[in-house]
């Protein structure tokens, strides 16, 4: 792990807003990793940012409606580039629409808007 910026992960990152707020948090000064679902769009999407100058951007693609995924995926990013000081949940996933349907059990899955109910306590059990 050589970073020493600030790590940031945007869910949905690859998308219209995703990108934005990508962009700015790399203009900031941040490592920025942004999540994906479709590994084609995110690959030619990842060679736009570094062609625009955006070389402080990375990706991970991270199965949001899972919890272990969330689990794994946020200890990956951390391991591979620092701890997560910045989460934004921009990934626009809906299933059912109510995070107290989201169990945590293994092999479940949940899919809300960004999956928060996994994600924020996956990074924060990081800390």
């Amino acid at each position: 792990m050589a970073n020493q910026a600030p790590v940031a992960w945007v869910t949905g990152g690859t998308g219209g807003i995703g990108t934005a707020i990508c962009r700015s948090l790399a203009d900031a000064g941040y490592l920025v990793v942004a999540g994906y679902r479709n590994p084609d769009k995110a690959k030619t999407w990842l060679e736009t940012q570094h062609a625009d100058g955006y070389n402080n951007i990375e990706l991970s693609g991270v199965d949001l409606s899972d919890h272990n995924a969330c689990l794994e995926g946020a200890r990956e990013i951390h391991d591979k580039h620092g701890p997560i000081s910045v989460l934004v949940n921009c990934a626009g996933i809906t299933r059912d629409g109510t995070m107290k349907k989201c169990p945590t059990s293994s092999g479940t899955k949940c899919s809300t808007p960004t999956s928060t109910a996994y994600l924020t306590p996956a990074v924060a059990s990081l800390r």
